[in-house]
């Protein structure tokens, strides 16, 4: 699976192999060959910026604002595992 985005100048598009619209921008899964078709069209498609990781400060913030706490956890892998599992059990409630 590849992640591209789209700049058509007409707005949502339909894309093979994708389930509803897709707006201009908004990241799209496609496979490997669909893919490497769309980008043949430079001008409208592109790979998805790979999304950069919270920093440790974004991390406790939002432990912070979620009530969840991180005593004793120190790196950005503890803090990330502790906010899953405080979403994984309010999913469960």
């Amino acid at each position: 699976m590849v992640k591209l985005i789209h700049r058509s100048p007409i707005g949502d598009l339909e894309i093979p192999t994708v389930l509803g619209v897709v707006p201009p921008g908004e990241p799209f899964d496609v496979d490997d060959d669909i893919a490497q078709s769309l980008l043949e069209q430079s001008d409208l498609y592109e790979l998805a910026p790979t999304p950069k990781p919270p920093t440790i400060k974004e991390l406790r913030a939002a432990a912070a604002e979620q009530g969840i706490d991180i005593t004793g956890l120190k790196t950005a892998t503890e803090i990330s595992a502790a906010l899953a599992a405080a979403a994984a059990e309010e999913a469960q409630k």
